[in-house]
């Protein structure tokens, strides 16, 4: 990687030291912990792995190190924000704490055998290894995405916090998917989606991530959020919308 390489790929991390600083102006780094440590992680990773670029050897193992240290904090993020919004569901139904643990098994079980049967293109196989969990963590991802999609489309609120950080790794989860699909495709030789995939995709979530969280916050809508997705609410709306369904199926 050369020096003009790493220069755009540190511009995501420095303008996420924008977003720290507004989560702890405003405390929020207390509400999402896990959060505000994988926005931490990223500025002091990319400042090991600018420090290891004139070293390949030295590069190569702290890239795939850090990379597996993103899935594990990526994926506490993602916990974190589920929890936040269905933390009702927990008190009325104690299964749905292992809804989450569950997806994220079955996406590890199938992107892991997958990848042991096969490997990525001239990957040692501790690569292939974390290519899958990274995989694995960009399904869990849009699933989630999709899941507060769901939600918004039900209660009609986009500027939620939870809402925010989950839109704003799914569009991280763009780059890792064209970065994992190069590197499986094309093996390791072929780098321009590797390198540059990522790092926009990152750009594009921190400026999401502010967009969420930079104007003055407004309590009233967090609370009438948390007020209007019951489990009562949501299933009453699903049942409602599948008889209407129902309903123009027996018409046609």
């Amino acid at each position: 990687m050369g020096k003009n390489d790493a220069v755009f790929v540190l511009v995501g991390p420095i303008v996420s030291l924008w977003l720290i600083a507004i989560l702890v102006r405003r405390n929020l780094y207390r509400e999402f912990p896990f959060f505000f440590a994988y926005i931490s992680a990223v500025v002091v990773v990319s400042g090991v792995r600018f420090w290891a670029i004139h070293d390949y050897s030295i590069y190569f193992r702290v890239f795939w190190f850090s990379e597996a240290v993103y899935s594990v904090m990526a994926l506490l993020a993602l916990h974190e924000a589920f929890c936040s919004v269905f933390s009702e569901f927990y008190e009325i139904w104690p299964w749905f704490r292992l809804v989450f643990p569950s997806a994220v098994g079955l996406f590890a079980w199938l992107k892991i055998s997958d990848g042991l049967s096969h490997p990525a293109v001239q990957a040692p196989p501790i690569v292939t290894l974390i290519l899958s969990a990274v995989s694995t963590v960009n399904w869990v991802q849009a699933a989630l995405f999709g899941l507060m999609c769901v939600l918004v489309w039900l209660v009609g609120n986009w500027e939620y916090y939870p809402v925010g950080i989950v839109t704003g790794f799914a569009a991280l989860s763009l780059g890792s998917w064209a970065a994992y699909a190069s590197v499986s495709g094309f093996g390791t030789k072929f780098n321009v989606v590797g390198k540059y995939g990522p790092p926009l995709a990152y750009f594009l979530a921190v400026m999401i991530w502010l967009g969420t969280f930079l104007p003055p916050p407004r309590p009233d809508k967090w609370e009438a959020w948390s007020k209007t997705v019951t489990p009562d609410q949501i299933l009453s709306e699903v049942k409602e919308y599948l008889r209407t369904l129902k309903g123009k199926r027996s018409k046609e």
